[in-house]
């Protein structure tokens, strides 16, 4: 008779009166550790991006005519209008671009401070 390995083990572990666990078991025991592999991943990751992406939202949503800003792309400027998805920003005397509100980084502080 040939005898697979599965059965050889088997046969090893129900003959020293230990039982085999099932599936159910296995993956009760593990639900602790991938419940706190979540818990650190949403410490660690996903709650400083939220916080993140939510004060760029304040920051957009603040934003006036005459401010200060620097874009993704390091285009500094001022604002000259502000639209509903874009803005129109001066970059000098006589030249200016429009970039949509998600490209902007950070709001500058006024060159006299």
């Amino acid at each position: 008779m040939i005898l697979s390995t599965a059965t050889v083990v088997y046969e090893h572990a129900t003959a020293g009166g230990a039982q085999p666990i099932g599936l159910l078991e296995a993956l009760a025991s593990m639900a602790p550790l991938i419940l706190f592999i979540f818990v650190i991943f949403y410490f660690v990751y996903q709650r400083p991006m939220n916080k993140e992406r939510s004060a760029h939202d304040r920051l957009v949503k603040g934003l006036l005519i005459g401010d200060r800003v620097l874009t993704i792309g390091g285009i500094h400027g001022e604002v000259a209008k502000v639209e509903d998805i874009t803005v129109v920003i001066k970059t000098g005397d006589k030249s200016k671009i429009t970039v949509s509100k998600s490209s902007i980084k950070l709001k500058l502080q006024p060159q006299g401070e």
